[in-house]
């Protein structure tokens, strides 16, 4: 098939349509195993190598550190190919395919290491996984975002969207924390993590299948311009990067380099016609956000064991984190229908604020109390999953639904970049307050950064906001000659 025009009864381009609930449920499928991953990848994966196959912390550390820089400075660059591929026919079928494929293969690898390797050799056994695993995770998430945001225009609807992945990506991330820990405990962690890699591909395939086969397609936005530049570059056959879904840079602003710096210098927010603020703000409050959430992720091992003292209680308190996200998801997206977005949000920062509040209060034994913060700051976790990306959605230009790859892409690098900012920051100022892992008696000062630290960064992104918090959210309108296409991928 080819794309053919989405259009209302009266004729118009329908930038409203709704997805069905079956089909944002198909949508959703794919977040599933994508979570399923992340966990494996970020924490199990150290651990195994670590110590399992006994690689020392110095190596592990440094293969690590060189890795993710690896994942985070590609995200754009990945960004700018799904761009590209969505000009082509079945192109990000294509893509999701051939990801599924690179993620299941890296993956297997990963935690299936030949006998009798050196330490090297076992460091680029894993290193070479790593860089597999990340990229095409990187490949298939970019691609996976940039669909959602072309589901529908409506702002509404762009939130449904994000909660109904978020809540499949939740139900992922438990099952992957429970799986390798019940089967490590009967058959050894290299037995467990391997077959929980083989199980893990053979999800993978099939929530891809079912995402390709039942969701809603996504659309693309053609301006007369765009298409007049597809037909020349047809013509001429141009590079691909500066192919299908561009906006011509303007009038001072010809040829091929032009055309290939025109998204990026949209997704960066540097218009032709002037900065988009406005974008600029929302990445700036996703960086603290995404920091601020990535906080307490980053310190709760420490908290849980001299705080509370209550290690072997970890399983119980995570369970009630995500449990309480997963419920809430539905709810605050009825809410910002309501409210808006940042208004939403706001409300859902205050509850985890009056959560971490609590935390800094709490002391040996305290269970009880702590699984109460888990389940008010859980509450919280899915604005914080549900709505930014919606709001990105609501920020690119209708004339740039072309390059939303690109922008998810620098979103994508954003969220990497606050993970490393969480760690980067809080570790060496509880080192500086005198904090000593393992040493409950030195604990205070790690009780006031889990709590206090989050609620600092989340007023600062209250701020990068500034009146969107005052005011409902609003559409960008699209511009005349603007036609929309559905894909066939």
């Amino acid at each position: 098939m080819n794309p053919r025009p989405s259009r209302s009864a009266s004729g118009t381009p329908d930038l409203q349509r709704l997805p069905s609930a079956a089909g944002l449920a198909a949508y959703s499928a794919l977040s599933f195993s994508l979570a399923m991953a992340m966990l494996p990848i970020y924490m199990i994966a150290p651990k195994f190598y670590g110590d399992t196959l006994g690689v020392s912390l110095g190596m592990l550390g440094a293969a690590l550190f060189a890795v993710r820089l690896v994942d985070t400075v590609q995200d754009p660059l990945i960004g700018q190919l799904v761009d590209w591929l969505s000009g082509v026919r079945r192109g990000w079928s294509g893509l999701l395919i051939a990801g599924a494929f690179l993620l299941a293969g890296g993956f297997v690898l990963l935690f299936h290491v030949p006998d009798g390797l050196s330490e090297t050799s076992i460091v680029l056994w894993m290193v070479a996984a790593l860089v597999l695993v990340y990229t095409a995770h990187s490949l298939m998430n970019v691609c996976y975002l940039s669909w959602g945001a072309r589901l529908t225009d409506d702002t509404g609807a762009r939130a449904r969207v994000t909660g109904w992945r978020e809540a499949a990506g939740v139900v992922g991330v438990v099952v992957a924390s429970i799986l390798p820990a019940v089967w490590a405990a009967s058959d050894g962690p290299e037995r467990a993590y391997g077959a929980f890699a083989w199980v893990f591909a053979a999800i993978l395939a099939v929530t891809v299948l079912i995402t390709l086969l039942g969701s809603p397609r996504p659309r693309i936005v053609f301006t007369p311009e765009i298409n007049a530049d597809r037909r020349q570059l047809q013509h001429t056959g141009n590079d691909g990067f500066a192919q299908a879904g561009r906006v011509r840079a303007g009038g001072r602003e010809r040829g091929r380099w032009a055309r290939m710096l025109a998204p990026w210098r949209a997704a960066l927010g540097r218009q032709t016609v002037g900065p988009d603020r406005w974008l600029w703000r929302l990445y700036a409050f996703y960086l603290f956000n995404a920091t601020a959430a990535a906080l307490p992720a980053t310190l709760i091992l420490f908290y849980v064991e001299d705080v509370i003292e209550r290690p072997a209680q970890v399983g119980l308190f995570l369970g009630a984190y995500f449990l309480a996200g997963l419920t809430a998801l539905g709810l605050w997206v009825r809410v910002s229908d309501r409210l808006g977005k940042a208004r939403t949000w706001a409300l859902g920062s205050l509850i985890a604020g009056v959560g971490l509040c609590l935390a800094a209060f709490l002391g040996t034994g305290d269970t009880i109390a702590y699984l109460f913060v888990c389940v008010l700051t859980g509450t919280a976790l899915g604005v914080d999953l549900a709505l930014p990306p919606a709001m990105l959605a609501d920020a690119i230009r209708p004339e740039q639904r072309g390059s939303t790859g690109l922008y998810f892409g620098v979103w994508a690098f954003v969220a990497k970049f606050a993970l490393a900012v969480s760690a980067g920051v809080s570790l060496p100022v509880l080192a500086a307050l005198g904090y000593e892992p393992g040493q409950p008696a030195s604990a205070t000062s790690l009780a006031l950064v889990y709590a206090f630290m989050p609620i600092v960064f989340k007023a600062v992104a209250a701020v990068c906001l500034g009146r969107r918090l005052l005011s409902p959210d609003t559409v960008r309108q699209s511009p005349k000659n603007i036609s929309i296409h559905s894909r066939t991928d």
